[in-house]
């Protein structure tokens, strides 16, 4: 996969992570499974196993000195992993990159709507959410969650609209591409 085609994968899946509201999302369930929370020293420290191949941990959730602890990550070859998104401070548990990727293009070739599958798991409350957004203001102020929500959701309406025009922009180039190769002698 070249490294343009991973990074707008990269892009979808943090801008439309929120499309998930209402689906069954296999990395949302194996996130919430795999996490266990127990409190020492009157800090809370949640752990989390996903799949074979992730593990991480979250130690001192909701305090300002929390630090996540990647213990097990395998990009490569592992059936899960994860990376911070800090526009938002959370956890991002994707399913492997090659699996995904190749459902895309099938999504992709019959024009079907893009779901990211992801999960986020917050520092400030430990909890998994379907969507970055949820998870960014979790644990915020609520007049300021709402201010952040905002300011987001206006980002990403400008991002969309971007990548619509990048798209249509691509279909022209692919389209203005096939006709050459068509009127090339064979």
């Amino acid at each position: 996969m070249s490294g343009a085609k991973l990074m707008l994968f990269v892009l979808l899946c943090s801008l439309f992570g929120w499309a998930q509201h209402d689906m069954y999302d296999p990395v949302f369930e194996a996130t919430i499974a795999g996490a266990t929370c127990k409190q020492f020293n009157n800090q809370m420290q949640c752990d989390y196993r996903v799949g074979k191949s992730l593990r991480f941990s979250i130690a001192g959730v909701g305090e300002e000195t929390a630090s996540i602890l990647f213990q097990k990550a395998d990009f490569e070859n592992g059936d899960y992993f994860a990376k911070v998104g800090l526009l938002h401070g959370c956890v991002m548990v994707s399913r492997n990159i090659e699996v995904t990727a190749k459902e895309l293009e099938k999504m992709r070739k019959a024009r079907a709507p893009f779901v990211a599958d992801l999960a986020f798991v917050s520092p400030r409350t430990g909890k998994v959410y379907r969507n970055w957004m949820d998870c960014g203001v979790a644990g915020v102020e609520p007049n300021k969650a709402a201010a952040l929500r905002q300011k987001w959701e206006t980002e990403q309406r400008a991002a969309i609209e971007q990548m619509e025009k990048a798209h249509r922009e691509m279909e022209a180039i692919e389209k203005k591409w096939s006709e050459e190769q068509s009127k090339q002698p064979k």
